[in-house]
């Protein structure tokens, strides 16, 4: 695990010329100190960047660690005696290939063998005044929200384990919840917002983080979601395999690419991991 990730976050950061005042480390498969972050601003010698490791939050991790690298942005902007901070980056370094077991062919073990995949990533957060004086195609943060599932604590489990992570699932109550929980988490969320989900929702681009198309097919009925506003997170899923918490930040950076999605497109992101935590953030293309 540390041999790749050293070698994909110097490729990652090969062209970074400038530091960032912070960077938030995200990764549920490995974890070591000093870590893959703290060997590259070394070699960097970028010795002044603060380091927060973000771990084991697994597939729902990205909401959570924008959300927290959103406030600190927002605290240092406030004063006092923190450092001002302009650009925070995260870094995923998703590695589930090595907790492949291959000598145990229980069914749920055989699912992360052909469901999981590893994923590398960068990306940014700085303010909106930054991004516009840099002409960065970038999407605006609007609003967050995250919740625990009731009773739903002993459904999944993600542990260190030898030789490999182990991951013990009741799928079956585990999809349930979910499925139960998401239309009146989604409704708050909006009403929290200031919206009415039924309203908007036809106006909205869906970035979901799944771990099969059944879920997609799940969520869809609950929320009345028709198959063209499931297809982006559909192809994602087929294109790449489960990426885990590399998912919803690779949809977004497509996102900012597409040139056919004007300025002013709201999306919406959801994620899922055990917990159960259900995490949803609200974006802005600008």
């Amino acid at each position: 695990y540390r041999l790749h990730t050293e070698k994909h976050l110097r490729k990652l950061y090969n062209d970074a010329h400038e530091q960032p005042d912070h960077i938030i480390h995200v990764t549920s498969t490995g974890y070591f100190d000093p870590n893959a972050v703290d060997i590259i601003i070394s070699e960097k010698k970028w010795h002044d960047v603060d380091i927060t490791n973000f771990y084991h939050k697994a597939c729902n991790a990205p909401i959570p660690a924008i959300r927290t690298a959103n406030a600190l942005i927002r605290s240092s902007l406030s004063g006092g005696y923190e450092k001002l901070k302009k650009r925070i980056d995260l870094v995923h370094s998703e590695m589930f290939s090595i907790h492949i077991n291959l000598s145990e062919d229980h069914p749920i073990n055989v699912g992360l063998m052909s469901t999981f995949s590893d994923s590398f990533l960068r990306y940014s957060i700085m303010t909106y005044d930054d991004a516009r004086k840099k002409g960065l195609p970038s999407l605006k943060i609007v609003a967050f929200k995250n919740m625990t599932i009731p009773n739903s604590t002993n459904s999944a489990v993600w542990k260190v384990s030898d030789p490999a992570f182990e991951f013990r699932i009741d799928p079956m109550k585990y999809f349930r919840l979910i499925r139960k929980n998401i239309n009146n988490f989604v409704k708050s969320f909006f009403s929290d917002a200031g919206m009415e989900f039924r309203e908007v929702k036809d106006q909205l681009l869906f970035v979901f983080q799944a771990s099969s198309s059944l879920v997609l097919k799940q969520i869809a009925k609950e929320l009345d979601l028709s198959e063209e506003q499931m297809a982006f997170s559909r192809n994602t899923l087929y294109e790449n395999c489960y990426l885990s918490s590399g998912a919803i930040p690779l949809m977004c950076k497509q996102l900012i690419d597409d040139s056919t999605i004007s300025s002013g497109q709201k999306i919406i992101c959801i994620g899922y991991a055990q917990g159960i935590t259900i995490s949803a953030m609200l974006l802005e293309k600008v």
